[in-house]
């Protein structure tokens, strides 16, 4: 029967992979990340680490592994979690060299700002089911204030800020100075959790609309 469907209905939405996290003996995705690439047009899949050992550096094959699979994808997400591993940041950095488009959530954001090896501090801005938990000011000329415009309001529950960024720009900061967005020309990293807050926040849910449309390039 597939035979007979058309190939095109196939290719009307980007293939948006989530990296899997690894939490006790398991990988793991959040299902408001998956939710929201559905809601926002993209079909998620999940990039599953190709290690045995997580804490170790990736051989050969096992990047050659993960590349073939991050290759099936129009763009990446890397959401949040509790901790990092190699693979991570070989994943930021293969979708930074080769222009994949990239959104990083949280400890995702944090990964993509420091995969070249910049420090994380210790943060307080963990405020756990607060729907609005502070405000942030975006800066001018950047794709996130497009979205987002000049200033907005995000949740917040992360524990670690990043010092600085190297290979992106910075995009927003929060009124204590925490950096709290990082971009390039195709990939977006924020401090906060935009997938919670699509259902009554339509500028978060229009910046996963923005990140699932620029992955149809």
């Amino acid at each position: 029967m597939l035979e007979k469907i058309e190939k095109s209905i196939f290719l009307t939405k980007p293939i948006i992979g989530i990296v899997g996290r690894y939490e006790k003996n398991y990988i793991k995705v959040n299902e408001s990340v998956k939710d929201a690439v559905i809601k926002c047009g993209g079909i998620p899949i999940l990039i599953i680490p190709t290690q045995i050992k997580y804490d170790r550096e990736l051989s050969n094959e096992e990047k050659k592994d993960l590349i073939n699979q991050i290759l099936l994808c129009d763009g990446i997400i890397s959401p949040g979690g509790s901790n990092e591993y190699p693979y991570d940041k070989f994943i930021c950095e293969y979708c930074k060299e080769n222009y994949i488009p990239m959104l990083g959530i949280c400890l995702g954001m944090q990964i993509m700002a420091s995969y070249k090896n910049l420090e994380t501090t210790k943060n307080n801005h963990c405020f756990q089911n607060l729907k609005y938990a502070h405000k942030i000011f975006i800066n001018k000329d950047t794709i996130l204030k497009y979205i987002l415009g000049n200033e907005t309001y995000v949740n917040s529950r992360h524990k670690c800020k990043i010092k600085d960024v190297k290979n992106y720009i910075i995009s927003a900061i929060s009124d204590d100075g925490v950096i709290e967005a990082i971009e390039d020309d195709n990939s977006i990293g924020v401090q906060w959790h935009p997938e919670d807050m699509i259902e009554y926040d339509i500028k978060q849910k229009n910046l996963i609309k923005y990140f699932i449309n620029i992955c149809k390039k």
